[in-house]
């Protein structure tokens, strides 16, 4: 080990990064899921939350709350804007409902952040008269702080309050459901808004939250036990919206599932590398002391000793370096329990999670160890004598590929030629680069994804450039058009329709299209044609454990009809939990529906901001316009996560490489030493010789970014499935630009070039009387 010492710090190097991420992976995953229970339970969070209409409920709750099955049902008023401009935070029009509710800490109770938001105060009590509590994450999506002001402001009412505090709110907090947050006041605030809801009719509307709570000993599942509820009453039927315990839990990990999903797979990939390398080492390690070792089996060593030096040898190196990666990860958990708050509106803790950390090392281990016996079986093969006398028990193959070498470009010929010459020498750093590669290439895909507003029909099943809900005045719609189409001619408009329906008794998000082309990205089977059928998402699939072909009853406005399943789509609406049928099958269930949200396709999509903000000025509240980029508003958090995600594996991969390249660059030094000698005694120069040194290694790079993209064109789909799963995608389309594929290959070689220049240094001191001793 100390004749050696570069390599087995190249190796420690390498394990104290795969520990540093192990540690900071299980970690969090350990604490995500353990807070986001406590966080539940803590605010009193019911296995079934409903949402109705004030005045729908007369005394559903009480005969629910009969049900043997159930251990009481919670209800809790709130108040909130019709529209969602009507809300400011901060100076900036909310596009959110806020949803006002009593701060109750006795019945649901939540925990107040610090100004810092790196820890929660103690019990803050009630609230003040003008005081109110915001989620956390809207701290940063309003950017606002503590003592802003956050103002009701419709047509005929206007209310101010203060920012008391931010708080830890695990239901509607977290920054993936989009479309109302829980704002908490005062009651005395409550009283007077209440008080105002009744005579300020359709500007402010009032909610019961119904939070229905099962007895321990009860074994129903979440759809068991919405089934028995609308069996009992319509409950789930009459409900405007309805959401698990366990879907709350699930929105809440989807960042961090994502975060983890990615980490863990890089960690394979860098435990894979580190397997290459210590394999490479030790096949260049037994080449180089072929004769030492013939030397100690002749005095005495038996094949099973020295292959239980090289197992102590690099055992003890991944068991310093692992301890070392154990430190920094723990730190880094304590980091990012922070950075995570604005992601996923949780502070999930920064306990280290010792056991499953000690039990992954462990493995990591004794894979090693036998990675290591099988790449020294070798050893057992050598004869001492032969040994000795330098022969080889393996005849190797002359070189078939030689690159000639002529007077033009003949660094980079002899560069090509040294590769060529000796290629097994390479072969480990090409697969090195190809795996990292891969998984930039993975990384950077999501990245781009969600920066590509031409694509983002992808995750959502169906594609628009401007939505508006007309409401109540759906008289405006040929104005509106013709408004449009000032600015820009209307490819096509079409009506949409989402809301809760229930399916086998289950409250499920459904939509209704005009037709068939309306779906954008069915991959199994095909769109719905009649009005008894309908899509599904896959992970709606798995759910309801169907497949196409299969058929499901779907309630809607206390009718419920049997659809037959005639394709798969994906959508990350609803973390995936929807389905969507054609237009004419909602009728089917109510022929009364009202459909107010209209569509519109742009030949020139680029003035849709234009035209959005025009129609804003002129309708004002009369309409509710969006884009597709404020439907898909987890976009944002996604891409926030996607860059930093990308920051750190750039940032890992380039000290994985410079930790390979000194390792390989010291070995071809030792090796190649004699032949600088020559070339330096022909007239070459150290800056020349450095250069070619370099060259070959860019060559590899590109040998190994080739490599890398056809992994990635064969496999991301695959893996970027399985990372993405938790959000609902789960039939990845990579989309490959110039910029996902030429930044990682610039990065890579110029790594490669400035480690390798640096790692050569030693050949200015190599001179030609080191040709005289020999």
């Amino acid at each position: 080990m100390k004749h050696k010492k570069g390599s087995f710090i190249g190796i420690l190097i390498l394990m104290f990064f795969v520990s540093a991420i192990m540690t900071l992976v299980l970690s969090t995953s350990y604490n995500g899921k353990k807070h986001v229970d406590d966080a539940l339970d803590y605010a009193n969070t019911g296995n079934l939350m409903l949402w109705f209409t004030k005045g729908t409920l007369t005394d559903e709750v009480s005969q629910i709350e009969k049900l043997s099955e159930i251990k009481k049902a919670d209800t809790v008023e709130a108040v909130y804007t019709a529209e969602k401009n009507d809300v400011i935070v901060n100076g900036k029009k909310a596009e959110l409902y806020a949803q006002f509710q009593v701060y109750d800490t006795k019945n649901h109770n939540y925990h107040v952040y610090n100004e810092k938001k790196t820890k929660f105060l103690p019990d803050q009590g009630k609230l003040s008269a003008g005081e109110l509590y915001l989620p956390v994450a809207l701290a940063d999506k309003y950017d606002c702080n503590i003592g802003d002001e956050v103002k009701i402001a419709t047509k005929s009412f206007q209310q101010s309050f203060h920012i008391k505090g931010f708080i830890e709110e695990p239901t509607m907090g977290n920054p993936v459901i989009g479309g109302y947050k829980n704002v908490f006041i005062s009651q005395e605030d409550f009283d007077k808004l209440y008080e105002e809801y009744s005579k300020a009719t359709g500007e402010l509307i009032c909610c019961e939250v119904v939070q229905v709570y099962v007895k321990d000993n009860c074994k129903l599942n979440d759809h068991e036990l919405s089934s028995l509820l609308n069996e009992t009453n319509h409950f789930v039927d009459k409900a405007t919206n309805a959401v698990s315990r366990a879907e709350f839990a699930s929105y809440s990990s989807i960042m961090l599932n994502i975060f983890i999903s990615v980490l863990l797979v890089f960690g394979l990939i860098l435990f894979l590398i580190v397997l290459i390398v210590v394999g490479h080492n030790i096949t260049s390690s037994i080449e180089m002391d072929y004769k030492n070792l013939g030397i100690l089996k002749a005095v005495g060593y038996c094949g099973g000793q020295l292959r239980f030096i090289y197992i102590v040898q690099y055992l003890l190196t991944a068991v310093l370096g692992s301890l070392a990666g154990f430190a920094l990860g723990s730190v880094a958990v304590s980091t990012f329990n922070t950075v995570f708050v604005g992601i996923t509106g949780l502070l999930i803790g920064d306990k280290i999670a010792v056991p499953m950390i000690s039990l992954g090392i462990a493995i990591i281990w004794i894979f090693m160890v036998l990675f290591i016996l099988v790449k020294t079986i070798k050893i057992n093969r050598i004869r001492p004598l032969n040994a000795i006398v330098g022969m080889r028990e393996v005849k190797r193959k002359p070189v078939k590929v030689r690159c000639g070498i002529s007077k033009e470009r003949l660094d980079l010929k002899m560069a090509i030629r040294q590769i060529t010459s000796n290629f097994k020498q390479y072969i480990s750093t090409l697969f090195i680069i190809a795996l990292l590669i891969f998984f930039i290439l993975c990384v950077e895909m999501i990245l781009t994804c969600f920066e590509e507003g031409n694509i983002l029909e992808e995750f959502y099943g169906f594609t628009f450039d401007i939505e508006i809900d007309y409401k109540n005045n759906l008289d405006l719609k040929e104005e509106v058009t013709k408004e449009i189409q000032k600015q820009s001619e209307i490819s096509w408009n079409s009506e949409f329709f989402t809301d809760t329906f229930t399916v086998d008794g289950s409250a499920v998000l459904g939509n209704a299209v005009h037709d068939s082309e309306r779906f954008t990205n069915i991959y199994k089977g095909t769109a719905p044609e009649k009005d008894n059928e309908v899509a599904v998402t896959e992970v709606f699939a798995e759910a309801f454990d169907v497949k196409v072909g299969d058929t499901i009853d779907v309630g809607y406005s206390e009718a419920t009809k049997t659809f037959t399943i005639t394709g798969l789509y994906q959508s990350v609406g609803k973390a995936g939990m929807q389905f969507s049928m054609l237009v004419s099958g909602l009728k089917a269930l109510d022929k009364d529906v009202t459909l107010s949200i209209y569509d519109y396709a742009l030949k020139d999509n680029k003035k849709s901001e234009k035209i959005v903000d025009d129609l804003k000025d002129k309708y004002g509240d009369k309409l509710e316009i969006t884009t597709i980029k404020d439907v898909l508003g987890v976009m944002d958090t996604i891409s926030s996560l996607s860059t930093l995600i990308v920051i750190l594996v750039y940032g890992i991969s380039i000290l994985f490489i410079i930790a390979v390249i000194s390792m390989v660059c010291r070995k071809l030094f030792t090796m190649e030493q004699h032949d600088y000698g020559i070339y330096k005694a022909i007239g070459f120069t150290s800056g020349r010789l450095r250069a070619q040194f370099s060259l070959r290694f860019v060559c590899i790079g590109l040998l190994g970014v080739v490599v890398g993209l056809v992994l990635s064109l064969s496999l991301n789909k695959v893996v970027l499935g399985i990372m993405l799963k938790s959000m609902g995608i789960t039939n990845f389309n990579a989309n490959y630009t110039v910029a996902s594929i030429v930044i990682p290959v610039i990065v890579m070689c110029a790594t490669l070039f400035i480690c390798s220049y640096f790692a050569s240094r030693r050949i200015n001191k190599v001179n030609t009387k080191m040709l005289i001793v020999e």
